[in-house]
Formats: C-alpha cells, structure tokens, sequence
C-alpha cells in the first residue's frame, strides 16, 4: 500500500511540474506577445526554467521513493566541485553561461540588429545580425549569404568592442565586411564594391 502512495504522489509532482512549466511558459509567451522580451530571450529563460524543473522534480522523486538526497546532493556537490578544479574547459563554460546571462540583463544590442564585434587593435572585424542566443554562444546571420549562421562564444562580447548597427541600411553594410585580400593574403583589408 505504501508503494502505491509513492506511486500516486509521484504522479501527482509530475503532473505539478509539468502544469509549473506550462504555466510558465505561458506567462513568458505573454510578455513575449506584449513585446516585453524578444523570442530568443524568451526561449532561453523558459529552456532554463525547464531544466530547473526537471533537477527538482528528479530530486524530489527520489524522495518520495525514499532515497535519502541529502547524501546525493552532498556527493553531487563534491564531484561538481572536483570538476572545477580539475578541469579549466568547465571555466570556460561557466563563464559562457555567465556572460549569456549578462548579455540578458544589459542588453548593449537586441535581436534583429546588425552588430559588429571589433578587436580594439584592428580596423574591421566580424560583422552580422543578431538573431538568436543560448547558455554558450550568440547566433549571428551572415549579411553575404542569408544561409550562413556564425556562431559567437558569449565571452567574446566582453572581450571586442561592439558596434550596434541599429536601422542601418544592410546592403551598405554588407559591402563593408572584412574579405580577405588576395594580393597581399593580409586579413582585415575592407574591399568596397
């Protein structure tokens, strides 16, 4: 009997969880339809508040089928904790999470605007619009070939300048992006058309 409890209140927080993650999904469509948040921005907290869901109701489960988690987050944290020190790749994914993050609270562009990212030491650098973003890298549209997406680390929008073509004309724009020069095999040299 008690078995079949477990079973029903399992249930029952799935159903919760997943009832949570509708009506959440639904109130960030709203604000998405008012025009409050962009599509990506909206898609990205509703991916985060998804996995959220999923970690807690995993957690919880095991619970109620009488796993002690006490012991499994305190495992959990010590092998996240090993993790971080024992491997440098994990900072660099941190800190693409934490930039995406950043991007989202101070917004220095918004979706749809042609953006540059330019080396402080070069003249040009790499030119797109803006068109989708995600925990690890912005997507970028290339302005030549519409079928051609550049996918840019989030860290790299702190580590360049960022020049925001907001409303510019991008059939001007597109004959100002960095080509390679044949001569003289020099990078960065801006060929106009």
């Amino acid at each position: 009997m008690d078995k079949f409890i477990s079973l029903v209140e399992l249930l029952v927080l799935l159903a919760a969880g997943y009832g949570l993650l509708k009506l959440i999904a639904h109130l960030i469509g709203r604000c998405r339809d008012k025009e409050y948040l962009s599509a990506a921005v909206a898609a990205f907290i509703i991916d985060v508040c998804r996995w959220i869901i999923i970690i807690v109701i995993i957690l919880l489960g095991m619970q109620l089928l009488g796993v002690d988690v006490s012991h499994l987050l305190s495992i959990l944290s010590t092998f996240l904790v090993l993790i971080a020190v024992g491997f440098i790749a994990l900072w660099s994914v941190l800190t693409n999470i934490l930039c995406g993050f950043l991007l989202l609270v101070f917004r220095p562009f918004r979706f749809g605007d042609v953006i540059e990212l330019r080396d402080p030491e070069k003249e040009h650098g790499l030119i797109g619009k803006a068109i989708g973003l995600n925990l690890f890298y912005i997507t970028l549209s290339d302005l030549k070939k519409s079928s051609v997406y550049i996918k840019v680390p989030n860290t790299m929008f702190f580590q360049r300048v960022i020049i925001c073509h907001a409303g510019e004309d991008t059939e001007e724009l597109k004959l100002r992006t960095v080509t390679m020069d044949q001569n003289s095999g020099d990078a960065g040299v801006d060929k106009q058309v």
